[in-house]
């Protein structure tokens, strides 16, 4: 009984992921598409939860990215959300991979380079900004690339003290037909911005 259970259950989990991966292609494949969800931004910060936040000195050259375990803290956790019909490029600390289905071995897994599984971890680097627009240093001065697919999304930390007195901060990133079309200095550059006072509207 438990094990039919089970059956039903991830039968139940792969038509839904079925689904959503058909309504992003449906809208996608749609005359000049740019958004799956047409009342959301293109790309987007949401708040996730308090946590601990990871420290960005400990990520390796290059990691296969996990599902986030987020310890008890003060911190802030954010998700990122592409709900573009292109993926994006953006910037963190290590260059995260992800365990795909491999096509030439059916029931294996590949490695693929430079992309992060949907709804896992990342340290992003991200900018922080005073209530003046000026920006506050922190977390050195190298980081790396990653890519995060159409229609996914992926949640990282952020330091409370980055989000307390009228701070900001935002994540630069670019589209994926942009950095093909054009050299990495002439790519216009974009931002998704979080507001510290919308972790007050959180806690009423």
């Amino acid at each position: 009984m438990m094990l039919r259970g089970l059956l039903i259950f991830v039968v139940a989990c792969v038509m839904l992921s079925a689904v959503t991966v058909g309504q992003v292609q449906s809208a996608c494949e749609q005359p000049n598409a740019i958004l799956i969800d047409e009342e959301k931004p293109s790309v987007y910060l949401e708040f996730e939860q308090f946590g601990k936040a990871e420290d960005w000195k400990q990520s390796k050259l290059g990691e296969v990215s996990e599902k986030p375990k987020i310890e008890k803290g003060k911190d802030i956790w954010l998700r990122l959300y592409n709900n573009s019909c292109w993926e994006l490029k953006i910037p963190t600390f290590s260059m995260y991979m992800s365990k795909v289905p491999d096509s030439a071995n059916p029931g294996k897994v590949k490695i693929s380079f430079g992309r992060i599984a949907d709804g896992n971890a990342a340290n992003v680097f991200y900018n922080v900004e005073e209530q003046d627009r000026k920006g506050v240093p922190w977390g050195g001065h190298g980081y790396s690339e990653s890519y995060l697919p159409s229609g996914f999304s992926i949640v990282f930390p952020v330091y409370r003290e980055h989000l307390e007195n009228d701070r900001s901060i935002y994540v630069n990133f670019n589209y994926g037909w942009e950095t093909k079309r054009f050299s990495s200095n002439l790519a216009p550059l974009h931002r998704a911005f979080f507001w510290s006072y919308r972790l007050e509207e959180i806690k009423k």
